[in-house]
């Protein structure tokens, strides 16, 4: 049931009404396959962690910020990412920076890291700023007045910001096959999740594999194809991340292999405009609910920038732009569960964890926790003001994750998402056409379920 009533000073943003307890297992992966969200019960909401059993399967949901920080970071060698993550995503991505493990991890990571430096991407601003404006020209062409499947919409723009970092701009018209082909196999995610936690292995059948399958060969055609096109240009070599990972050289083995490139293009392609992409459609449309907060970041990016487009000078002075980017990914985190797996027996907050149990880290549940945000339910983006983020732990918002395998492109995504806002703002006004509001669907990413649609009103 999803709930959406103004309540004391603000709206409540309940969104999914928790179970009181535990769903039994069978149940369990009913409600799991259709949405892994409402399998997560009421004490996940209000507990450090909460031990499960699936069958023979153990596991905990684990929520507690010293837990997390422990096994995020401190000890981060004992709780690497599980068997069940590459299952889910080896077929589309293979071994790449997102399913490799140790040192197989690490030179992926070296290799990109540069451009994902703080400066660097600063300096791509422009780029995320014109594909905004792109989408208001495309919008104005169209006599747009909504309501518009935004969610499409900003994934195409999403889609064009990532472009310039991997190809330096270059025209990309496999993109909607790819998009296409990512939808339909992250939809098909939670029957693979839930065949590995009943117990049946990787080649077994279920209701999702066909798709699955047909999916990853089609998104891995469209990239191969976009890689011998660009490949055989004069642009191949450059500040952008082909040619970052084509002076890559694998250890021991020499240059990067086709499959190792078209493995992370494919990576960086869809987790770089997934993340911001669905971050941006839920700031839209709280803003389209929440009026008085959209009027003053379209005056703030107007005070800010003029009429100029946004730059590298305007993101850091976006400050409450920031602020509500932030509230809005925590109440509606773009990736709402994170997993690890114990290599050994141990104790987490007095529950024992066997050797090789997976664990849940349910960022949703943590971001609306009773036990670490005031009100929890409530959009406060003063919760992220200069004067008050310091008291935010950094394990009790975790957009990203945290520790070494923290999102490489989260500094990427916070910045497009301020420029991007800032931009559309300015040209558009988004209104809320009424209606059941849209049901938060966990398939990796955070999707609204049937999409999501908004009045534009475009500005002038």
């Amino acid at each position: 049931m999803l709930d959406s009533t103004e309540a004391g000073s603000g709206r409540d943003w309940t969104a999914i009404v928790p179970p009181e307890r535990p769903y039994p297992g069978p149940l369990f992966l009913y409600h799991f396959v259709r949405n892994p969200l409402r399998c997560l019960p009421k004490s996940a909401y209000e507990e450090p962690i909460v031990p499960y059993r699936i069958g023979a399967l153990r596991t905990a949901w684990v929520t507690d910020p010293a837990l997390t920080e422990r096994i995020f970071l401190a000890e981060h060698a004992n709780f690497p990412k599980p068997p069940l993550e590459s299952r889910v995503f080896s077929e589309p991505l293979g071994q790449s920076i997102l399913t490799s493990q140790g040192e197989d991890w690490r030179w992926q990571r070296q290799a990109v890291a540069g451009l994902f430096r703080h400066e660097e991407i600063l300096r791509r601003t422009p780029d995320m700023a014109r594909a905004a404006r792109n989408l208001l020209a495309r919008w104005q062409a169209e006599g747009a007045r909504g309501p518009r499947r935004i969610d499409r919409d900003l994934t195409g723009a999403t889609y064009e910001a990532i472009s310039h970092t991997l190809f330096g701009g270059a025209a990309m018209p496999e993109a909607g096959d790819i998009q296409t082909a990512v939808d339909e196999y992250l939809n098909a995610t939670s029957w693979e999740i839930a065949a590995a936690l009943s117990g049946l292995p990787g080649w077994g059948w279920h209701p999702g594999r066909a798709r699955l399958s047909r999916a990853a060969r089609r998104m891995r055609a469209a990239v191969e194809r976009l890689v011998d096109r660009w490949g055989a240009g004069p642009d191949r070599h450059g500040n952008h991340l082909m040619g970052r990972l084509l002076e890559a050289e694998e250890p021991g083995r020499g240059p990067i292999s086709r499959e190792r490139l078209v493995n992370n293009l494919l990576t960086f392609l869809n987790a770089g405009h997934e993340t911001t992409g669905k971050a941006l459609i839920w700031t839209l449309y709280l803003l389209s609910r929440e009026p008085r907060w959209q009027e003053r970041l379209r005056d703030e990016a107007f005070a800010v920038a003029g009429n100029a487009p946004i730059g590298p000078e305007h993101v850091e002075r976006l400050t409450l732009t920031r602020q509500i980017f932030e509230e809005a990914m925590r109440l509606y985190a773009p990736a709402p569960v994170l997993t690890r797996q114990a290599v050994e027996a141990c104790d987490l907050g007095g529950v024992r964890i066997d050797a090789g149990e997976v664990i849940f880290i349910p960022i949703w549940a943590i971001h609306r926790h009773r036990a670490l945000w005031p009100e929890p339910e409530k959009f406060r983006p003063e919760r992220f003001a200069p004067a008050a983020r310091g008291a935010i732990r950094r394990t009790q918002y975790l957009p990203f994750g945290f520790g070494p395998r923290i999102c490489i492109g989260a500094t990427f995504a916070r910045i497009e998402g301020c420029a991007m806002l800032a931009t559309l703002l300015r040209g558009a006004r988004f209104d809320w056409p009424g209606g059941p509001p849209p049901e938060p669907l966990g398939r990796v990413t955070l999707w609204p379920r049937g999409g999501m649609r908004l009045n534009v009103t475009l500005l002038h």
